[in-house]
């Protein structure tokens, strides 16, 4: 028995946390394999702006269906709907596979619940790749990843498990595999989704694409290219000329500023600080052990503050726990630019949960520009 109503679409200005429609009773059925009722909800944007029907655009040779997160106002494609069942995921717009967005899937306690996607009508007999990265958080065991495909056809569900995938913790990893499109005389719906074993295991999600197999390699590096082009691998809008976001701060207040910039045509304003650690902030991603790593940055004084001794801090966070080190101290002032900047090793920075710098300040009110955020791998001599 599934039960369903249609919600009114909320707006959402936050990347925090995704809001709910109620979707038809006929997809309520998908891998309904738990033997109770089964809830699915749409995953809306922040847009007004009603939905198309689902599937009402396809997928084409070289026209993936995508979800990259790269944007949380984006989460619905074109060609498809990112759903959920039972547990709402949290966006996390600090986190991602090649650029910062991601979902967070925790709280499950059944192996099927988290993220699904219904895919669009596709062309019967083509083969289509599908792959999702995911990395698993708070544990230092293994997780099975298996990617599983249903097919609803008159009001009947058939259950496909497409790809099984034994998951390290600590890195984000591939879970991929293949299908083919086969006709069928009556209604047709095919659903996507991961299922996670052990069930308590919480993970992200990035980077999904259902594509024409033989083009899948060929999207994938040219999407992976693209990224690239945006980031130097680690950190990304380092010079914070494509907007704020994934900029942070601990503390204070930031905005986006044109009035100082040391490269490009704007930096990250920090006001209203109480206290030293107090400062922007940004993650960094796909940090390996045992590498050395230069992290650089430059930071300039708000006009009329005096000297400061400003201090570059590395945080990494694993089991919850918090830890820092200092990467570089210097004195910056209101006339010019000033690098702060440091190299460091860890033997084990891949068992971090989240690793950030943040630049603070030994004067706890001085408001501060800084710009030009790089993280690079230093080759060995």
């Amino acid at each position: 028995m599934f039960s369903s109503s249609y919600a009114s679409r909320y707006a959402t200005n936050t990347f925090r946390q995704l809001l709910v429609w109620a979707l038809p009773a006929a997809i309520l059925g998908c891998g309904s394999g738990n033997g109770g009722d089964i809830k699915v909800d749409y995953l809306a944007n922040s847009s007004q702006a009603s939905l198309p029907a689902v599937g009402d655009k396809g997928i084409g040779p070289r026209d993936p269906l995508r979800f990259d997160f790269s944007d949380m106002q984006n989460l619905d494609s074109p060609s498809g709907r990112m759903l959920y069942r039972t547990i709402v995921p949290t966006y996390v717009s600090s986190q991602g596979n090649i650029m910062p967005g991601a979902l967070m899937i925790e709280g499950r306690t059944e192996v099927w619940q988290g993220p699904l996607i219904v895919l669009p009508n596709l062309e019967p007999g083509q083969a289509f790749t599908v792959s999702a990265w995911v990395k698993s958080q708070d544990t230092l065991d293994s997780t099975n990843f298996s990617l599983v495909l249903t097919r609803v056809v008159d009001g009947n569900d058939t259950r496909y498990v497409i790809a099984k995938s034994l998951v390290e913790p600590g890195s984000w990893q591939k879970v991929e595999g293949d299908f083919v499109a086969v006709q069928h005389g009556g209604d047709i719906i095919r659903t996507l989704h991961l299922e996670v074993e052990p069930a308590f295991t919480n993970y992200l999600l990035d980077d999904i694409t259902v594509a024409y197999a033989e083009f899948s390699a060929e999207l994938e590096a040219a999407a992976l290219e693209s990224a690239k082009s945006k980031s130097d691998g680690f950190v990304f809008n380092g010079s914070v000329e494509d907007g704020l976001v994934p900029w942070r701060h601990q503390g204070g207040f930031i905005t986006r500023s044109s009035a100082q910039a040391h490269t490009g045509e704007h930096s990250v304003l920090i006001t209203g600080r109480t206290a030293g650690w107090q400062g922007p902030l940004m993650e960094v991603n796909g940090l390996r052990d045992n590498e050395k790593y230069k992290v650089s940055i430059f930071t300039r004084l708000q006009d009329g503050t005096s000297p400061a001794e400003m201090k570059l801090t590395l945080k990494r966070v694993t089991k919850g726990q918090a830890t820092f080190v200092s990467l570089g101290i210097g004195t910056a002032n209101d006339s010019g630019w000033t690098e702060i900047a440091g190299v460091f090793t860890s033997p084990n920075i891949s068992q971090a949960e989240r690793v950030s710098v943040y630049l603070e300040s030994t004067n706890p009110t001085a408001s501060y520009y800084v710009d030009t955020l790089t993280v690079q791998k230093v080759t060995p001599d």
